[in-house]
């Protein structure tokens, strides 16, 4: 259920359009009655010509007769719309749209016209704005069957059958009503027709007495009569504007703030220009009068999709808007002729009735022969040659009728035709009707170019008003629509030739089936590209502008393609083989495609290279050889390849081989490592042991010399000898000189190879701590006088123990 300010506000706007637009539609009603020719008498008119009874005297109905002289003209001008070629072109607008991208929404806009039948929308809301002034039809989006997927939708233009039912704002400014805030379609439903599609609707259930307090609650919604009971429901299209901002980012881009990604946000500078803007959505809802039947949904695009139609504008001049088209200026001329046609046959019909003059007694006998003679053809009429008295008379004569009553008519009808042409601006040499004056050329062109300029302000208004504003509507919506990556869309070429694309996707055309060929993915490997033109058409990016044109029908360019492409065979008939396909193409006589499409093959042997295939590249016999050298570029590529991969695999297993290789290298090394060291720990070991031994043969000999020593006296000589003694001692006492072992590698293996000695240095080889004492003999001589040979034998216990 809406809300109730959303269905109030709803509501308000259903009855302001309505009254504002209540006499626009009732002079659309007047003026579209016209197209009856019944109805072209006023009822007052009509009254005053029925038959009626005036003293019990019988007065018979005098004629109304309705010849139409608006369908030819009107009619005139739907035809040149239906043949005219109304053509949308689409062209770049931004930096970031392309021209190859323009010409496939063009042709995509060609197939949505064909696929929809845009004509017959077109030509709907046409017919009603030529002859009342305002016409629309709708686009709209539908799911597409015949799509890849069953979530694809699909843009068509639609006709809207009760134009009348068509409510917009009336606040709106602009002839398109681009810039109106809402609209609405409305349609009559029958209650039972309602309850079937919209039984959960709470008015579904309402009986006849419900009905009826409704329609006192709002009488614009509801209809009440027996079983006849009819709903309004309404289609209910609205703007709400959003406060956005654009931001620009460093690289030049300009997207809005709240739509800018992570990585986007690094772009973003401090003093980056902004801008703030009311960025339109629309919501679209189906109401009736008391509730929202379906929920509001968001329309995809930025524009109300209902296109306005517009025969022609008056400017205002009281506050209203006002739309004519070509009946109401002519309706005055079409009463006249109708009245004075009318007149013309009532007097024509009272010739054969002409009262008879005779004498008083002629019809005696006959009177009732005479009474009938206006309404049956007797062969012969019966009279008295005398009068009442027996006098002699004349045969009876009819009085003559006033012609001059008849001749007022048909100039009455005349210039009621004067009239009509005037108005309509349709005259009598763009009817079919000539005089000798105007049987030249040239005055038979100026007088049909003066009917074309009189009445082409409607095609003008169709295409500069209603197309641009639709062209506007499709192209907002198909990069919302067409969306997914990879879907096949259907173009139109301007000869209505059809191609196939991908759409947010790369692609090439298969030269051999004329279908879109995806690319492959980029990779390590690359897979060969697909023959022909890489396209992607990319609807996400890019802003294109539109215009509509007004072409000749297609008759007309027939026609003027076989004048001028005749003339030039005519001046060289050489140029038969080249561009004789073309000029059997704009023939139009039985065989002359046939003879199109023969003369194209003989041109194909002929110039094989001037023939394209459907994807714009070189026919088939112009790519094998083309084909051939990109088969022998990949074979050498894949000969590379596999090149490349064996040395790898060389490569791969070198590199195992050395690791290999190392590992055993370095387990072997620390085999002689763990050897080296042991062999050191045992060198060690018996170097201890062979030190120790000699350390214990020294002490035993010391201690052997020290007992003999002890037992012979000392030297009588000077103190010398006994540090001789000392010092030999000592020597026999030290021990041998220790060595330092190095373990010795290859510089370039690094395997052990050796060991290295090194002598430590001994006891004998250390400087003295003290120099000797040298002393002379007499000096010697005189110590040894003084002191005790006790103390000489302690010093000689002292030396003995170092």
């Amino acid at each position: 259920m809406a809300d109730t300010q959303t269905l109030t506000d709803a509501l308000t706007r259903f009855k302001a359009s309505r009254d504002a637009y209540e006499r626009q539609r009732q002079r659309e009603q007047e003026d579209l009655a016209f197209q009856v020719p019944e109805l072209q008498w006023d009822a007052d008119s009509r009254r005053q010509r029925e038959g009626t009874i005036i003293g019990n005297v019988a007065i018979p109905p005098r004629p109304t007769l309705s010849i139409s002289k608006l369908d030819q003209p009107v009619q005139l001008v739907l035809n040149q719309q239906k043949s005219a070629q109304l053509g949308v072109n689409i062209h770049p607008l931004s930096e970031d749209a392309d021209a190859d991208t323009a010409e496939m929404l063009q042709g995509l806009y060609r197939h949505i016209e064909r696929d929809s039948r845009a004509q017959q929308a077109r030509s709907w809301a046409f017919d009603r704005a030529v002859k009342a002034g305002m016409g629309f039809y709708r686009v709209n989006t539908v799911y597409d069957e015949h799509c890849g997927s069953p979530f694809d939708q699909k843009v068509v233009l639609q006709r809207i059958l009760q134009q009348d039912m068509v409510f917009l704002d009336p606040s709106a400014q602009e002839p398109d009503w681009s810039d109106g805030e809402y609209a609405f379609i409305c349609t009559w439903l029958s209650m039972d027709r309602f309850q079937r599609e919209y039984p959960k609707s709470a008015m579904a259930d309402y009986d006849a007495r419900a009905l009826q307090a409704l329609v006192r609650d709002v009488p614009d919604w509801v209809r009440v009569d027996g079983e006849a009971n009819a709903v309004l429901i309404a289609e209910y299209f609205r703007v709400e504007y959003v406060d956005r901002e654009y931001v620009q980012l460093a690289d030049g881009r300009a997207v809005f703030a709240d739509e800018v990604t992570p990585e986007e946000a690094a772009l973003v500078r401090p003093d980056a220009q902004r801008r703030a803007v009311k960025a339109p959505r629309v919501w679209w809802s189906v109401i009736n009068g008391i509730e929202e039947l379906t929920p509001a949904q968001e329309w995809n695009g930025r524009y109300i999709p209902i296109i306005p139609v517009l025969g022609r504008e008056l400017q205002p001049f009281d506050g209203e808007r006002r739309f004519v088209g070509m009946i109401r200026p002519a309706r005055d001329g079409q009463r006249l002729f109708n009245y004075a046609a009318s007149n013309a046959v009532e007097i024509a019909a009272l010739e054969p009735r002409a009262p008879f003059l005779m004498a008083e007694g002629q019809n005696e006998g006959y009177e009732r022969m005479w009474e009938q003679a206006n309404t049956r053809n007797f062969p012969s009429l019966i009279y008295k040659p005398t009068t009442i008295a027996g006098q002699p008379a004349q045969p009876p004569q009819r009085v003559p009728v006033d012609a001059s009553r008849m001749s007022t008519s048909m100039a009455l009808m005349q210039q009621a035709d004067a009239f009509i042409q005037s108005t309509t601006a349709v005259f009598d040499p763009a009817l079919g009707r000539l005089n000798q004056s105007e049987r030249s050329g040239r005055a038979l062109l100026a007088l049909q170019q003066q009917s074309d300029a009189g009445t082409s302000h409607y095609i003008a208004n169709l295409a500069d008003i209603a197309m641009t504003y639709e062209a506007k509507v499709v192209l907002d919506l198909i990069p919302r629509i067409y969306d997914r990556p990879g879907r096949v869309v259907q173009l139109l070429d301007g000869e209505d030739d059809s191609t196939q694309a991908l759409i947010n996707q790369p692609f090439v055309t298969d030269p051999r089936t004329g279908r879109p060929q995806a690319l492959p993915g980029v990779g390590p490997m690359p897979l060969p590209m697909p023959p022909g033109k890489r396209k992607h058409y990319d609807l996400s990016k890019g802003a294109y502008g539109v215009s509509v044109s007004i072409g000749r029908s297609y008759q007309t360019r027939l026609q003027e393609g076989a004048d001028e492409i005749g003339q030039i065979l005519t001046a060289s008939p050489a140029l038969m083989p080249l561009i004789g396909p073309i000029y059997f193409k704009f023939r139009d006589f039985p065989g002359a495609r046939e003879i199109a499409d023969l003369l194209k093959k003989q041109r194909a042997q002929m110039f094989p290279y001037l023939r394209e295939d459907e994807s714009g590249g070189p026919p088939p016999e112009v790519l094998v050889p083309q084909l051939q050298q990109q088969v022998q570029q990949m074979q050498q590529q894949l000969a590379q390849a596999a090149q490349v991969i064996k040395t790898e695999q060389v490569k791969h297993s070198a590199q195992l081989e050395l690791e290999r290789m190392k590992v055993q290298a370095d387990i072997q090394l620390q085999g002689m490592k763990n050897a080296a060291t042991i062999e050191v720990k045992k060198i060690d070991a018996l170097t201890k042991g062979v030190l120790l031994d000699k350390q214990a043969d020294n002490e035993a000999q010391a201690l052997a010399l020290e007992h003999q020593y002890a037992q012979q006296p000392l030297f009588a000589g000077p103190r010398g000898g006994a540090r001789d003694l000392a010092m030999l001692l000592q020597a026999v006492k030290q021990p041998p000189t220790p060595k330092t072992y190095r373990v010795v590698r290859d510089p370039e293996t690094g395997l052990v190879v050796g060991l290295e000695s090194t002598p430590q240095p001994s006891l004998l080889d250390a400087p003295l701590q003290a120099p000797l004492d040298v002393e002379t003999p007499a000096q010697e001589a005189a110590e040894a006088s003084q002191e005790s040979p006790a103390a000489e034998a302690a010093e000689l216990h002292l030396g003995g123990g170092l």
